[in-house]
């Protein structure tokens, strides 16, 4: 708390990895409780560089970094996989009963007639299916927020295929890892704001922008802007379909 300004600025979030839960107790009681599930580990966002190093390890009961080097600038940092999955675990409100059930939910349109009902099961239903399928964040998805995800469902496999082709091409494949995938996942789950994505993802606001100026580069998309964010949303989603997926044979990548 009493770093320099300039030693501050190197430094993000940092993080103890717990989850909230609520656990079911005899009699119907409901608890909510807190766990840690890597104790005695805390994610430090931060510029590697051996000042910064030699700070983070001269800190009270800190006994080093995960990797063991001794060398400072040889620490090895999580990948993005990682730190998503953890985040990802920490950000959602997740209740579990005792056997350990995680519950999805959908959610159609209001119902205010008994014929009606019927209908906004089925939407529910979709809901379910599509955020499931196109990796929506959260774990309730509503059908009223899911008109993208519909509007491309509408559009003929040929079709989608032939346009994923043009831009998705062999060599854009290739820059296309998982980390990069993640990028732009937690980009777009963002609203394209940078300073949220690049906290969330532990890495540097202009390691960010490195990163989507590579897509821009590769595909002439620039995902800071809506239209361009809009297309490549739809390419994510295209690619998510089992005919594109054996169409392109190989692992799919967006």
């Amino acid at each position: 708390a009493n770093l320099p300004q300039e030693k501050q600025e190197l430094f993000g979030e940092v993080i103890v990895p717990e989850e909230t839960t609520v656990e079911s107790r005899k009699g119907g009681e409901r608890r909510q409780t807190k766990r840690k599930f890597f104790p005695g580990y805390m994610l430090v966002q931060m510029e590697l560089q051996e000042d910064t190093w030699h700070l983070v390890k001269g800190t009270p009961k800190v006994s080093g970094f995960v990797g063991g080097t001794k060398n400072p600038l040889e620490t090895p940092a999580m990948s993005e996989l990682e730190v998503e999955r953890i985040l990802g675990k920490m950000s959602k409100s997740v209740e579990k009963s005792e056997a350990g059930i995680v519950c999805f939910a959908g959610i159609g349109t209001n119902a205010e007639t008994l014929d009606s009902l019927s209908v906004s099961y089925t939407e529910a239903v979709n809901a379910l299916q599509t955020g499931m399928r196109h990796h929506l964040k959260g774990r309730v998805f509503s059908y009223n927020r899911q008109t993208l995800e519909r509007l491309s469902d509408l559009i003929p496999d040929d079709r989608a295929f032939a346009f994923w082709q043009k831009i998705i091409t062999p060599e854009v494949q290739k820059i296309l890892s998982d980390d990069l995938l993640v990028t732009i996942r937690t980009f777009f789950q963002n609203d394209l704001n940078l300073s949220t994505t690049a906290r969330q993802l532990f890495i540097h606001r202009n390691t960010l922008i490195y990163r989507l100026d590579k897509v821009r580069r590769a595909t002439g998309l620039d995902l800071k802007k809506f239209e361009d964010a809009v297309v490549f949303r739809f390419l994510m989603s295209f690619s998510e379909r089992p005919d594109i997926y054996e169409k392109n044979k190989k692992e799919c990548l967006i």
